[in-house]
């Protein structure tokens, strides 16, 4: 029996690859080296303006923005709930799943929703998820949202994003980022990203493809001092601190977010929707 399963499975597999019936790219999609490849041509955004302590801002995680979902609604929630100003909110991360599966309108959708966060003079950074990846979504985000991996300074935060929509990093991105920790100058630092190391529950899917990546990753966390690595993909609020390092996951959009605080360090606070 358990061979007859094993059998129908492969012979899915092999009928997704050779009819090219994978046009979802649910079991594949671009692979993040080529990504790292793509983003060495792309302007990488920057920080506009002074920063210094007291500061806050928040992070946000799998809007999935797509036809049908009432996300305008979440945006308005969300935009009601910031603290814009020289001590307040002054930028925004988010964790990925911008859209559904990958579609370039929603792209556009999602870029609409956080021009108008900027238009309070909060500026907001992405990286991408799983589903920014499917239906050969890649190229899609790259016209509309640019890279999907970089490092900036705000002020006295370093701030890196790292593509984790594969569940990897790969061999060109982690020697990039073991040199972006090595040569930041900045008393604090947060990273920030889709897949989560830890998960709540065991029915959680946690989706880091290589375990003994994962584990090599938190030892670079620790010993560049990363005060933060943020995440999202499950959908549910998860903290834990392991040797100095914070691993938070954000709740859903739909649900809330999470405000960080630096101000003689840095704090945190899980906010939700009522």
């Amino acid at each position: 029996m358990k061979r007859s399963i094993r059998f129908t499975v492969l012979s899915f597999v092999a009928l997704i690859l050779s009819c090219n019936l994978d046009g979802w790219g649910w079991l594949f999609s671009s692979d993040v080296d080529d990504r790292y490849a793509d983003n060495q041509s792309l302007t990488a955004p920057t920080f506009a303006g002074p920063l210094s302590e007291p500061f806050s801002f928040v992070v946000i995680a799998d809007t999935h923005v797509f036809p049908g979902n009432d996300t305008s609604s979440y945006f308005m929630d969300f935009i009601n709930q910031l603290i814009p100003g020289p001590n307040g909110d002054r930028f925004v991360l988010v964790c990925g799943d911008l859209v559904q599966d990958g579609a370039l309108a929603d792209f556009q959708t999602y870029a609409d929703e956080a021009a108008d966060i900027e238009s309070l003079g909060v500026t907001v950074y992405s990286v991408p998820g799983n589903h920014d990846l499917y239906n050969n979504g890649w190229p899609n985000y790259r016209a509309v949202l640019g890279p999907s991996m970089y490092t900036l300074a705000a002020g006295p935060v370093r701030i890196v994003a790292i593509d984790s929509a594969n569940g990897t990093l790969g061999g060109p991105q982690r020697a990039w980022l073991e040199g972006v920790l090595a040569s930041r100058a900045e008393p604090y630092c947060v990273t920030f990203t889709h897949m989560e190391f830890f998960s709540e529950g065991i029915t959680e899917t946690q989706q880091w493809t290589d375990i003994n990546e994962a584990y090599s990753l938190m030892h670079l966390f620790e010993t560049s001092g990363v005060n933060i690595h943020l995440t999202g993909h499950t959908h549910s609020y998860f903290v834990r601190t392991i040797n100095g390092t914070t691993y938070l996951t954000v709740p859903s959009f739909a649900h809330g977010f999470v405000r960080v605080t630096v101000s003689g360090g840095v704090s945190w606070e899980v906010i939700y929707f009522s």
